[in-house]
């Protein structure tokens, strides 16, 4: 899987994440409206995603009008892609909205290949707002399997201020346009300090021909061995977040790891990130 456009994937391979315009603004408004059609309680969480929700007719509702729309676009920029899942992201007013930093979760085997998130901006969003904050170069540090908890354990305390200080970049974004990212980035977003919303959709690339994996760790254990799952594309609307799938394949345990940074191999991340090997 790869961007179509040859300046486009050199620029996402080197940074780990790219710009684009995606959405027209028919289809923006169509999705708000689809935000505004029901009250979930996940909405009153400073931030909540669809795939929180325990309405299983609303999560695949969802997902369907989200794969219409953005699964011809995600064709358009990327060969040899499926869409595999999407959901609506809300960032409340709150000074409470704050997502640490961390990498996504695995889904499929990254020795093999990667996936791609696109997170697409239903409204222009800053650092008011809570935009993306990103650290560029960061998708090749740590490419080990990552489970649930990946979104709770960053596992560099130690490195913490120095990626936050020498590294976070925002990614300010316009109305329909996407950031897309490598699932290994490491990423945050700050609260939002405006009276609004901030909505997006967070819609997931894989490749083509990829088998989908969960890696599962019981809550609060983050450094306990990963429980390996094969899962198909409609797991993850079904699913609920942080409970130990029952009903489809096991594929054992493996050791939980994350590669080794240090301040040299850090910089040297940036470094490319900036100028290129």
């Amino acid at each position: 899987m790869h961007f179509r456009n040859p300046k486009q994937r050199e620029c996402f391979e080197r940074q780990g994440y790219i710009v684009v315009d995606l959405l027209d603004e028919g289809e923006v408004v169509y999705l708000r409206q689809l935000w505004h059609d029901h009250n979930d309680p996940i909405l009153a969480m400073p931030f909540n995603v669809t795939i929180m929700s325990n309405d299983l007719a609303y999560r695949e509702r969802i997902h369907t009008e989200i794969c219409s729309i953005v699964g011809p676009r995600q064709d358009s920029l990327l060969q040899g892609s499926r869409f595999c899942y999407g959901s609506l992201v809300t960032k409340q007013p709150s000074h409470a909205g704050i997502v640490p930093l961390h990498q996504d979760p695995s889904f499929i085997d990254e020795r093999e290949a990667d996936t791609y998130n696109f997170w697409i901006a239903l409204q222009d969003v800053n650092e008011m707002n809570g935009c993306l904050h990103v650290v560029p170069g960061s998708h090749r540090l740590n490419r080990h399997p990552r489970s649930n908890g990946a979104f709770f354990s960053f596992p560099y305390p130690e490195m913490h201020e120095t990626i936050m200080r020498d590294g976070l970049v925002p990614v300010p974004a316009r109305r329909g346009q996407a950031v897309i990212t490598y699932q290994t980035l490491f990423h945050m977003s700050f609260p939002n300090l405006t009276p609004h919303p901030r909505l997006a959709v967070s819609a997931l690339a894989v490749p083509q021909a990829a088998s989908l994996r969960h890696y599962f760790q019981p809550f609060g254990a983050w450094e306990a061995p990963l429980e390996v799952f094969e899962v198909d594309d409609r797991f993850f609307i079904r699913h609920a977040m942080n409970e130990r799938p029952t009903g489809v394949k096991g594929c054992g345990h493996i050791p939980y790891r994350a590669s080794s940074i240090t301040p040299e191999t850090f910089s040297a991340a940036l470094q490319t990130a900036r100028h290129g090997i």
